[in-house]
């Protein structure tokens, strides 16, 4: 696997790993950029970190990361969504289909985060 293959990786699972670990997100993003990091290391590592349920303040923190890359255009206000994570995580994958954001529509975070709504 090359060098792109690995920010591929990481691009499609970067908040999905900010839900679940903050400082692996900050290290693994920057590692992945200068090429310090192999894909198949990426993907070991990535199946590690998306095994573990999200933190309640990283599911959050994510989610707003991602509500950052629509809010701009979006149909509704961030304040009529509430505090729910979840509601406002439809919110972004909502706005990401009605926006046509590929960037966020790639993003596996917005599908399988909502496994650990009712954990």
């Amino acid at each position: 696997m090359t060098a792109e293959t690995a920010q591929r990786l990481w691009q499609r699972h970067k908040y999905s790993v900010l839900a679940r670990d903050e400082r692996a997100y900050r290290a693994i993003g920057p590692a992945v950029a200068r090429a310090e990091i192999a894909s198949a290391e990426l993907a070991s590592k990535l199946d590690e970190l998306l095994a573990r349920p999200p933190s309640a303040g990283g599911l959050r923190n994510a989610v707003e990361h991602m509500w950052g890359h629509v809010s701009d255009r979006a149909e509704r206000h961030r304040t009529a969504i509430g505090d729910d994570p979840f509601a406002l995580l439809a919110a972004v994958a909502h706005e990401a289909r009605r926006q046509d954001n590929a960037y966020l529509l790639e993003q596996t975070a917005l599908s399988e985060l909502f496994r650990w709504q009712d954990g």
